[in-house]
């Protein structure tokens, strides 16, 4: 079973696939220089390495500047 399929059996339909139309959290980053840079100690430190980050289509993160835009929705559970 792909992953595709599996999220396709878990979510509604626009939310398991990169498809126009459908919402997408992406993460463009440099596989050169990906690192993580949190600890238990200090845990709110962005990875290096990451350029910029979509969530449900929308820019949130553009070269490690957060933009105060809050786009975030829980997936809904097929019944």
């Amino acid at each position: 079973m792909s992953e595709s399929t599996d999220t396709a059996l878990l979510f509604n339909r626009g939310q398991s696939d990169l498809r126009p139309g459908y919402y997408a959290d992406i993460v463009i980053f440099d596989p050169a220089t990906i690192a993580d840079k949190a600890t238990f100690v200090a845990p709110f430190h962005y990875a290096t390495g990451v350029q910029h980050v979509l969530i449900n289509n929308k820019l949130v993160l553009k070269y490690v500047e957060h933009i105060a835009v809050f786009t975030g929705r829980a997936p809904v559970r097929k019944k």
